[in-house]
């Protein structure tokens, strides 16, 4: 386990900010975490909205710790320099536990939904681009529809119809091979099916189709039998 060391907020990587040149800021060679094209892209029109307020956090040798979607972001919008903050005498061990907890913690906070849909749609109201929010193209639409958001999923199937699954499988199975068509024939006459260059399965003996789902409606009521014909 990593030692624990207090440390006074004159020491926190945080408290002394800098201005690199962009071109000294050096990526891990082995950073885990993906960064595809469509998330620089929103990071990158983020920084450009509202100005870079999340510096990269690098090592002593300029190796980014944390920070390699900004720096991405910073290279597509052109920039010169950024804003680093440096981790002093971190032991290797620290600076690879710190990549995976700067991206795996923020992932396991979730979302009020009736806050964010509120947020959301208050900020579609007043102009803004919600698809820069991050989300895919199906929740932004969501979150901002006026629509009711549903509190109890299981009330929402009252009165639907309910449904059962007979077990149509079969007691066994088994592959027949023919030799020619005259094996075919023969074996049609004996089990009385009709085989076709169409059939790929068949029972025996030949049984009635049934409907594949029963089903009752809210008022209990069955509907119309569906067609029936014979399994083949």
């Amino acid at each position: 386990m990593l030692k624990k060391t207090p440390r006074a907020p004159e020491d926190w990587p945080a408290s002394k900010v800098e201005l690199w040149p962009i071109e000294k800021i050096k990526p891990y060679d082995k950073n885990p975490k993906n960064h595809p094209p469509e998330q620089i892209d929103l990071i990158a029109a983020s920084m450009e909205e509202d100005g870079v307020f999340a510096p990269i956090l690098l090592d002593e040798k300029g190796i980014i710790i944390y920070g390699h979607g900004r720096r991405l972001a910073a290279l597509k919008n052109k920039y010169k320099v950024y804003p680093i903050v440096k981790a002093i005498g971190w032991s290797e061990a620290r600076k690879k536990a710190a990549r995976i907890k700067d991206n795996q913690l923020a992932a396991l906070g979730g979302w009020n939904m009736p806050l964010l849909r509120g947020e959301a749609i208050q900020l579609k109201t007043e102009g803004y681009d919600v698809a820069l929010l991050g989300f895919t193209e199906q929740m932004t639409q969501w979150l901002t529809s006026s629509g009711e958001l549903v509190s109890d999923p299981n009330a929402e199937w009252g009165g639907m119809p309910h449904f059962e699954n007979p077990d149509a499988r079969a007691f066994r199975s088994i592959v027949v091979h023919f030799k020619d068509q005259e094996s075919v024939d023969a074996f049609a006459k004996v089990t009385n099916q009709n085989i076709t260059e169409k059939t790929r399965f068949l029972w025996y003996p030949e049984i009635e189709i049934k409907p594949f789902v029963k089903y009752t409606g809210s008022d209990g009521k069955k509907p119309a039998d569906a067609k029936k014909g014979k399994r083949k």
